[in-house]
């Protein structure tokens, strides 16, 4: 009998990674457009990609109630479908409802529906598959969300320069050519399911794992310092630095997704046998200097290369704290998966969240001297005090790669709990 090419599977797993950074962050691209020509404010914006997160952890956390009964091909093409829907709205509902905001909030739910399924299923499905190195297979996977992000701001600023801001609405449409790739392609592609008695077995002894639940606040802690940045670098730029739309974008998030796809791929083929402990508190630590670095450099230069370097210093949070989990904890399986991704998106919802409040809670204080402190225009430096604030993240995820590691330390000093 003939084995199964799962190499078409992995490529569909990766577009799905695209399909993934594309509903993700063409919507901020457009931040400018909703704010200053449809009149909403940034704490609504905010509250976009708040409910987009929230969805996302519904789908998180109900993913095994219903993944393991219709399993991951079913699964995955539920998601691939609610995602063509929902970027395909971003581009006609705002145009076709009164209520813009009505329309992007539609938008935002049906394709949080598609992404919080896909999240769920993309990273268990490539584990399942037969691999050598079952890390580097997770971090080849989730660089593609970072290509994907970077293709989103290059093709689109080309697009935006060559045929202006005012048709904007098009873009959506063009992108949906990624998901119904995808789509097609997991209608055929050979699929490892995960038995459904190993999937229910984890549900019940995992959160039994004191490691699991700092992996849990870890996870918060990726999701915050990741999108902190990747939501709301494109508008700081502009606003807190001065700089235009099409620099920014390109010098800004553009090479911010270039720098965290290169620390993926870098993990995927040398981190084999690296201490991940290691890696993650260097990076945290690094995202942690870059936050700062933004916030308070008195040079826009300076806070631009802190911008696009943020992408180093947050490259390898999300695989490696999946691989982490895979090889540290006992119990592995679509629920770890999911309820790690639910953490992840309670992260990406608290790290952009608390970025946009702060700003909008400075530009209506006016406090003259603290505007002043941090560049004199109350938007800019409501961004950039949002940015400092965000640095309670990746302080705290510090404090706990040192705990989960002494944890695991004194775990396999005790001969009855070695895996």
């Amino acid at each position: 009998m003939k084995k199964p090419n799962y190499k078409l599977t992995i490529g569909a797993c990766c577009i799905t990674s695209v399909t993934q950074a594309i509903t993700l962050n063409l919507s901020p691209l457009f931040f400018v457009v909703f704010n200053e020509q449809f009149g909403i404010s940034l704490t609504k914006i905010a509250l976009l990609i708040s409910m987009n997160f929230t969805i996302q952890i519904f789908m998180d956390l109900t993913a095994p109630l219903y993944v393991d009964k219709i399993g991951y091909r079913a699964s995955v093409i539920i998601g691939m479908v609610a995602s063509v829907l929902g970027i395909a709205a971003l581009g006609t509902l705002p145009l076709l409802l009164q209520n813009k905001y009505l329309g992007l909030m539609i938008s935002s739910a049906i394709c949080a529906i598609g992404g919080g399924i896909i999240e769920v299923v993309t990273s268990p499905i490539v584990d399942a598959l037969p691999s050598e190195s079952k890390r580097g297979a997770i971090c080849l996977l989730h660089s593609f969300y970072c290509w994907g992000h970077a293709a989103v701001i290059l093709f689109s600023t080309l697009y935006i320069f060559a045929f202006g801001m005012g048709n904007w609405y098009y873009l959506p449409l063009i992108w949906c050519v990624v998901p119904i790739t995808a789509l097609v392609l997991f209608t055929f592609v050979p699929i490892v399911e995960l038995s459904e008695v190993k999937a229910h077995s984890s549900t019940k002894k995992l959160f039994c794992e004191g490691g699991f639940w700092l992996l849990l606040l870890l996870m918060i802690c990726c999701g915050a310092s990741e999108q902190g940045m990747a939501q709301w670098a494109s508008l700081f730029i502009q606003q807190g630095l001065g700089i235009s739309k099409a620099l920014g974008d390109l010098f800004g998030p553009f090479i911010f997704a270039i720098c965290m796809g290169t620390g993926r791929i870098l993990l995927s083929l040398y981190g084999k046998g690296v201490r991940l402990e290691r890696w993650l508190f260097g990076s945290f630590a690094l995202a942690l200097l870059c936050y700062v670095g933004a916030a308070v450099s008195p040079l826009p230069v300076l806070s631009l290369i802190a911008c696009a370097a943020s992408g180093v210093g947050v490259a390898i949070l999300w695989p490696a704290t999946l691989s982490l989990a895979e090889e540290r904890l006992s119990n592995v399986g679509t629920a770890m998966f999911a309820y790690l991704a639910l953490a992840g998106d309670v992260g990406c919802t608290l790290g952009p969240d608390l970025i946009g409040m702060a700003s909008d809670a400075v530009v209506a204080a006016g406090n003259e001297g603290l505007i002043a402190l941090f560049g004199g225009d109350p938007a800019g430096a409501g961004m950039k005090i949002g940015m400092l604030l965000a640095t309670v993240f990746p302080i705290l995820a510090l404090v706990i790669i040192v705990l989960f590691s002494r944890l695991m330390k004194r775990r396999s000093s005790l001969p009855d709990l070695k895996r």
